[in-house]
């Protein structure tokens, strides 16, 4: 990696792709790190094994956009949460059912009250930029 010469573009979503041992993450977890303190780096350790685990939320992400929401919508940052008070109250906030069968595997079906996407009414009610909770993820 010696007179390595790149541009990445700053406040968009960038992926560093290659071959196994390219300097990948020595690039992005060494040097690109350093010179940029307030970056989010994922790399392939697993999100968590929770349903409720989202690259948003991992990433510390989620909390920003729920406090934007909570601010623009003066209603409390709980609301735009899917495992808080914004949650369906039939899933509560999963998005699908499971049901245990008693002689065969269990099924897991879409929520009916929320559709699959794990927000009460309330929650989805308020916008920010046009856009509910849901569609600003």
């Amino acid at each position: 990696m010696k007179s390595l010469n790149i541009t990445i573009p700053k406040n968009i979503l960038t992926t560093v792709s290659g071959v196994a041992g390219s300097g990948k993450t020595s690039l992005i977890r060494g040097d690109f790190a350093e010179q940029y303190p307030g970056s989010i780096v994922i790399d392939q350790s697993p999100i968590g094994t929770s349903i409720h685990s989202t690259p948003t939320t991992y990433t510390g992400v989620m909390d920003e956009i729920r406090e934007v929401f909570s601010k623009v919508n003066k209603f409390a940052a709980s609301w735009f949460s899917f495992n808080s008070k914004g949650a369906c109250p039939v899933c509560k906030g999963k998005g699908k059912i499971k049901y245990d069968m008693a002689f065969a595997d269990s099924v897991e079906v879409i929520c009916e009250e929320c559709n699959g996407r794990r927000y009460n009414e309330t929650a989805l009610g308020y916008s920010y930029n046009g856009k509910n909770i849901l569609a600003a993820l």
